[in-house]
Formats: C-alpha cells, structure tokens, sequence
C-alpha cells in the first residue's frame, strides 16, 4: 500500500472532476457514519466560492495534485503550440473522449481540448453552424479547469491567462 500525499491548509490543488480547489481544512470529522480516526479535506472549489467539498485524505477514487508550480507555466506555455488536436474516430463516444481529456487531470489534457473543440467550432461555423451543447460544456470545464489552475500559478486573473493560451495554441480570436 502507497504513503497518502497529504496536502496542506491554504494550499491549492486540483481534483479531477472539480478543478481547483483551496485545502480549507485537514480535519477529523465527527459524523456517525465514519471512523472517528479518518482525516478529511474541506475543499472550496475556486468556481463555486459558496461550496464545500468533504472529501477523506485516503479516497483512492478521487485524483488530486498540487497546482502546477509558477516554474514550470512557461514550460507548459511552450508546448502548447505543438499539441495536436484530439482525434475523435467515432463521433459517438465524442462525449467519452471529452470526459477522458478532462478527467486525466492534466494542464496539457485540457489545452488538448480546448484547441479540439475550438477547431471544431471553426469548422462548424464555415458551415453556418454552432457547436453542440456536448461541446460547449466540456469547453467550458477545460478552460475553467485550465485558466483557473494557470493563473493561480502566475498570480494574474483567469481572463489574462486565457488570452496567453489561447495565442500559444494558435486559436484566431473572433
């Protein structure tokens, strides 16, 4: 059995299906339902200022990880303009691929998306037609989820950061 990473109070982190989020607290919890001895995150997710999220120090099932360190944005930034888009082969399980991208937890996963549903949108609108409600969600989730954890690394507003990446990756702004 592996060591459990612990995380610290005030530090942010990333979980997989829910962004970024602060550690608030590193607490025992006094519930009926649960061993007394087992710590917990109380987790604030940075798009949702009003939530909590409860969740066990050594829950296996929930991916979470520092936010990326300032040092290594700029590698990340170089590489953006490099990344190919995803493939989807069949666009039945466009929705699976998406989830997959998004829920791998990885900065250059959702740049991967985000220039995927972008050039979808380009060719979409050369045909006088919008993308689809499947793509603007996971759109919004990959920006979301990138934007918040880059600029909370460089210490700037998620708007600065979606400029700058969308320039990296090649994306035409409108």
């Amino acid at each position: 059995m592996g060591a459990i990473r612990m995380f610290e109070k005030g530090e942010y982190i990333v979980c997989h299906n829910i962004g970024v989020c602060l550690v608030e607290n590193v607490t025992k919890q006094d519930i009926n339902q649960v061993n007394e001895d087992e710590l917990y995150y109380v987790l604030q997710p940075m798009d949702s200022k009003d939530s909590k999220i409860y969740s066990a120090v050594n829950n296996e099932k929930m991916a979470m990880r520092k936010v990326i360190p300032y040092e290594e944005v700029h590698k990340l930034m170089e590489q953006l303009g490099n990344i190919m888009p995803i493939e989807i082969i069949d666009e039945k399980k466009r929705e699976e691929v998406y989830k997959d991208a998004l829920y791998q937890c990885e900065c250059i996963e959702w740049a991967r998306l985000i220039k995927t549903i972008y050039y979808r949108k380009e060719e979409k609108a050369k045909k006088g037609k919008k993308i689809t409600s499947t793509d603007t969600k996971y759109l919004k989730k990959a920006e979301d989820f990138l934007y918040q954890e880059l600029a909370i690394s460089m210490k700037v507003e998620p708007m600065e950061v979606k400029e700058r990446v969308l320039d990296e990756i090649g994306i035409k702004k409108n």
